[in-house]
């Protein structure tokens, strides 16, 4: 058991803690869910006390995987390593049977009795649908006889069908608040100090008026109170004065300026950025064949080569832009918008890509098809030109042409 006093948690989490040191200190459960708003430390005090703690654990971001099958894949290779129990040429899962399967054959063989932990982080991010993994997952004991492994799901939306009606525990992380925002950010060193005889101090009070400020638009979320503060401190400290009042209100214009939305509105179509997003991946997902999405669109490490299909050809084929665009399904083409997303940890509410694919329908930009009447499955089609698509494509910032199997 480990003791809590060894233990530091994050500021403002320490009751989270003490929770996640109960569930895991005795008899673990074998699984349990940590949820909350993004941005709310689920991740972060999670991790802190799994390394203070010293149990095995392994962690899977399944944002980064596009499947289901490749997150068994991954969370497979990462437990049979982490515990000695096997090699990367054992770790084959196609589904959770074979996974669960595997697990306890190499734990057996093994005589390996010790806790693990696997951390299956942002799985409500997972395009595939985790009902199976839920249903699954919470009972391994009793489906498979595996007693010592303890699955933990991170997640931010409301929570699943699967893990309400299970009898799973749950951590909740709450929101900020705001003085307790104001002081997480504070506590941190800003990128550049600032030429006055007490730097820290001074920070802190930007950090406070920043937070004030800007809360109708970043709310308490520290990612993004943290972006805006790096990004607006070097401006607030150019001709510092040591009175930090004097220098407020010299510089207060700098936390109402918009001359940076007149940067990023660099046409004026009308669009969102989350519709320009979708607009961009529902053309990949028409043009692209979906048997390539994980060599354009996957998360690892690896570099992303452009590829040219050099198959030969017996006839001279006409380009595929030239054509009428084929269909594809909802499912991917959410799959594919997530996978564009600059930002990792971008977070777009559900309601949001909703009402903006409704916005498209209704501006016929995107529209639905359904080409075999025996097929129940509804397809979508893109129904906006190359041109147009370039034009979305460098407002975002992408270079789409790296995207596009030629």
């Amino acid at each position: 058991m480990t003791n809590m006093d060894c233990v530091e948690a994050p500021i403002h989490r320490e009751p989270q803690a003490k929770l996640l040191h109960s569930l895991l200190s005795f008899s673990a459960p074998p699984a349990f869910g940590i949820h909350g708003p993004p941005s709310s430390g689920k991740t972060s005090t999670l991790m802190r006390y799994l390394e203070a703690s010293g149990i095995n654990y392994s962690v899977v971001s399944c944002d980064q995987c596009t499947t289901t099958r490749i997150l068994l894949q991954r969370a497979l290779r990462s437990i049979l390593a982490k515990t000695g129990t096997g090699t990367a040429e054992e770790a084959v899962a196609e589904n959770v049977e074979i996974f669960s399967s595997v697990i306890y054959t190499q734990f057996t063989g093994n005589n390996y009795t010790t806790p693990h932990v696997l951390v299956l982080d942002r799985i409500d991010r997972l395009p595939d649908s985790n009902a199976e993994i839920y249903s699954c997952l919470t009972r391994l004991p009793e489906l498979y006889g595996i007693t010592n492994l303890t699955t933990i799901f991170v997640y931010s939306t409301p929570e699943s069908k699967q893990l309400i009606s299970s009898p799973v525990p749950h951590v909740y992380f709450p929101p900020y608040t705001q003085d307790e925002a104001i002081s997480i950010v504070g506590s941190t060193d800003p990128t550049v100090s600032a030429p006055v005889p007490d730097p820290q101090t001074y920070w802190r009070e930007f950090v406070r008026v920043a937070v004030l400020a800007l809360n109708p638009h970043t709310g308490t979320d520290i990612r993004l109170i943290s972006k805006a503060c790096s990004r607006l401190w070097p401006l607030f400290i150019e001709d510092a004065d040591p009175n930090f009042n004097k220098q407020y209100v010299s510089k207060q214009k700098i936390f109402q300026a918009e001359d940076f939305i007149k940067q990023l509105d660099s046409s004026d179509d009308g669009l969102s950025q989350v519709q320009k997003y979708l607009l961009v991946a529902a053309y990949l997902a028409s043009y692209n064949d979906s048997r390539y999405d994980g060599r354009f669109f996957s998360r690892a490490k690896e570099a992303h080569a452009k590829r040219r299909d050099t198959r030969p050809r017996n006839t001279v084929q006409i380009p595929a832009r030239s054509l009428a665009p084929p269909t594809f399904e909802y499912e991917r083409w959410l799959a594919i918008f997530h996978a564009l997303l600059p930002d990792p940890l971008t977070f777009v509410p559900c309601t949001d890509v909703g009402t903006s694919i409704s916005t498209l329908c209704a501006q016929n930009m995107v529209v639905m098809s359904q080409e075999d009447p025996l097929d129940s499955r509804t397809k979508w089609r893109i129904n906006i030109s190359w041109g147009l698509v370039e034009s979305l494509a460098k407002d975002i910032g992408m270079y789409i042409e790296e995207y596009i199997l030629e």
